[in-house]
């Protein structure tokens, strides 16, 4: 498997305050490969577009889209076993998510 180059990260947003993460496009999600013009994809189940992920053929771009396929449709499962389970714990904050019996912080502006 090839490796790619290291590339510094990109800062696309940048919050002041938890927010609470959800998906614009609902789940479940699964792979997609468009042969239209040859892209690894994430989708939703009605075939709506979420994000390209690399070129089909490309095995790190399909091992990408496969994690994030998987990933995301895991996260509210994940919210949900924290929230029973361990509901001040501070990954819930960290994820911007509450737990059922606390109100979410006020924002910070």
């Amino acid at each position: 498997m090839k490796k790619r180059p290291a590339a510094a990260p990109q800062i696309l947003e940048s919050v002041t305050a938890p927010e609470t993460c959800r998906p614009s496009t609902p789940l479940p999600w699964m792979q997609w490969q468009s042969t239209k013009d040859n892209s690894q994809n994430v989708a939703n189940t009605s075939n709506e577009f979420v994000c390209e992920v690399g070129k089909i053929g490309d095995e790190d771009a399909r091992a990408d889209a496969r994690y994030i396929v998987r990933v995301c449709n895991a996260y509210p499962k994940l919210i949900e076993a924290l929230r029973k389970q361990a509901p001040d714990h501070p990954l819930l904050s960290e994820l911007g998510e509450y737990a059922y019996n606390k109100e979410p912080e006020a924002a910070h502006v």
